[in-house]
């Protein structure tokens, strides 16, 4: 093989190498843009429930008026939150 040839070998290596590694880097963004989406959905459950837990502990703690009616819907947005899946 001359060195011609060889030097073309390498040429077509490494676009086959950089192609696979874009390949690969664009997969793992678009995995990671799903999971980022999840994780957001999840962060923002969590915050609805954080705020409706510290609601009812206001009342129980007597910081703030006890209200049947909106403690009944407080409990209804921590049992439909985290029944998300």
């Amino acid at each position: 093989m001359n060195s011609k040839m060889r030097s073309m070998l390498r040429i077509s290596a490494l676009a086959a190498l950089i192609s696979v590694v874009l390949a690969g880097l664009f997969t793992m963004n678009a995995t990671q843009a799903g999971e980022t989406a999840s994780v957001k959905e999840r962060v923002s459950a969590m915050e609805d429930i954080r705020s409706a837990t510290q609601r009812i502990a206001d009342m129980m703690r007597g910081n703030a008026p006890y209200d049947p009616v909106a403690l009944a819907a407080y409990a209804r947005v921590i049992r439909a939150t985290a029944a998300r899946p």
